[in-house]
């Protein structure tokens, strides 16, 4: 479970160990937000994670389980114009990491 990053170039800047299989990625400037599963669902639950990484220095800013609406997946991953990482499921609910 390991995420490479590459240059526009090709060339690999950076590997990142991740604790499952990638869900979601998104990005803006130098942000890269992703949600992997941290382990297999319980019940309706989803565990799911997140980390949110500067990639101009390839460091973890923010990272911890993803809260999501049991029975639901998600349906969204973004971040806002203040640089917040935002987070939609399918039951509507949405969340913002500071």
């Amino acid at each position: 479970n390991f995420l490479r990053i590459f240059s526009a170039s090709g060339v690999q800047k950076a590997i990142m160990s991740l604790g499952g299989a990638v869900v979601s990625m998104a990005g803006r400037g130098h942000q890269l937000g992703v949600v992997w599963h941290a382990s297999s669902p319980s019940g309706e639950s989803q565990n799911l994670h997140f980390a949110v990484y500067d990639m101009s220095d390839h460091r973890k800013v923010q990272d911890g389980p993803l809260p999501i609406t049991p029975g639901s997946t998600l349906t969204y991953l973004g971040f806002s114009e203040q640089d917040r990482l935002l987070v939609g499921d399918s039951k509507v609910s949405v969340s913002v990491f500071h």
